[in-house]
């Protein structure tokens, strides 16, 4: 359930009434899905880069226990690879939808967006389950790191790309 507020009065809308269908739609139908890829990618080379010999591989691998080096590691590689772009792809537009809700202006505000869904939603998510199964600090601090800078670079191109 969603309340709108519409010249200055509150309506209970539901996901059956058409205002919350015409409201769905119309965000939706605004989304400039180029805008999406653009950040999407840009997401995933952040991860690349965060990910690799450059920054935190090492550090990472020891801390996840990930088999890395092991011959079926590389099996499904592709397939993982391209879940992850779908999946950031999914969360930037997640951030597009809230960025066309509360109407994101330019980059700064896009950045500051970002931030926010990256602390509030992804790293808060990831603290809970890394909480509950005991994984060291060091590996929160790696992945809720790339998670928050990587949602608040997608938000600050989303906000320039408007």
């Amino acid at each position: 359930m969603t309340i709108a507020i519409i010249k200055k009065k509150s309506y209970i809308v539901t996901n059956k009434s058409p205002k919350f269908k015409s409201m769905f739609t119309q965000i939706v139908s605004h989304i400039h899905w180029l805008h999406i890829v653009v950040a999407a990618v840009a997401y995933y080379i952040i991860g690349a880069i965060w990910y690799s010999p450059l920054l935190f591989s090492k550090t990472w691998v020891k801390y996840s226990n990930d088999k890395i080096h092991h011959p079926d590691a590389k099996k499904d590689l592709i397939v993982l690879l391209l879940t992850s772009v779908v999946l950031m792809a999914v969360m930037v537009t997640g951030i597009e939808i809230v960025a066309k809700s509360i109407v994101v202006l330019n980059w700064v505000h896009g950045l500051k967006l970002g931030l926010f869904i990256g602390v509030a939603f992804s790293a808060s998510s990831v603290s809970i389950a890394y909480l509950h199964q005991k994984k060291p600090f060091q590996l929160f601090l790696i992945d809720c790191g790339y998670l928050i800078i990587g949602a608040a670079v997608a938000g600050a191109i989303l906000g320039y790309l408007h």
